[in-house]
């Protein structure tokens, strides 16, 4: 990916915390699940933890709420000039 020039974060959001994403941004999310990951997931790691504060408060992960709200925007044009306008403004 960096050599095309994206920079990939891997994060997780809390309570109350949103993430705006720019339209016609490259994006992929990945909600949190009860499942155990494989050791090699990218996610590991972060899940694991999450998992441990929330067997430390007594809460599991299906008391949390996922929401995922998405705008879909639509090109102006079919030109490469303006696509890049649509995706430069």
């Amino acid at each position: 990916l960096n050599d095309m020039n994206y920079c990939a974060i891997v994060l997780i959001l809390g309570p109350g915390e949103l993430l705006h994403i720019g339209k016609g941004r490259f994006h992929a999310f990945r909600k949190l699940g009860a499942a155990i990951l494989q050791e090699d997931d990218c996610h590991f790691d972060l899940r694991s933890e999450l998992h441990a504060k929330l067997r430390g408060r007594d809460e599991t992960v299906e008391q949390l709420v996922n929401m995922s709200l998405a705008w879909d925007w639509s090109y102006a044009g079919v030109t490469p000039e303006g696509i890049n306008r649509e995706m430069t403004s």
